[in-house]
């Protein structure tokens, strides 16, 4: 049962996880003139070993012979600390979103706003819309976050 669970878990992050390698690989990229991106490109790769190691792991389960080495069980269990943090970071940033009121949500985005150069400047969304989105972005993150952490314990259950 686990083992479906986790089939259907790996499928449903996949685009998700190939997300995090791009943006690893640019923040990797972009590094060289800017060393606070490697620390987006070290959680980013975390995440992409992370599931591919759990990927073959589950792929190759077989309980009669469990032939795991203990350095790939190692590479898992780090990588799963680094992307359970990271989600669990990402789901309290969310709710901290969600949870913001309309005053202070709309005092930021008039702020960013008023920092964007002119020509960016055209008022084509409103401030009640972007708020919108952002709220809407940090549901879609709470759910992508709970699934990746069902994943881990599922993996390690």
């Amino acid at each position: 049962m686990i083992k479906i669970l986790l089939q259907i878990l790996n499928f449903l992050l996949f685009p998700i996880v190939l997300f995090f390698s791009v943006i690893g690989s640019m923040a990797l990229m972009t590094a060289i003139s800017a060393p606070s991106l490697l620390l987006i490109s070290f959680i980013c790769f975390s995440i992409t070993i992370y599931y591919y190691l759990s990927f073959k792991l589950v792929q190759n389960y077989n309980p009669t012979s469990i032939q795991i080495t203990k350095k790939r069980l190692d590479w898992i269990k780090v990588n799963a600390v680094v992307t359970s943090i990271f989600f669990l970071y990402l789901i309290f940033s969310s709710l901290s979103l969600i949870s913001s009121s309309n005053l202070k949500l709309r005092t930021l985005v008039e702020q960013a706003f008023a920092n964007l150069p002119t020509n960016m400047q055209d008022k084509e969304i409103t401030t009640e819309q972007l708020i919108d989105i952002f709220r809407n972005i940090g549901y879609a993150l709470i759910v992508i976050s709970i699934l990746f952490i069902i994943h881990v314990i599922g993996v390690f259950s």
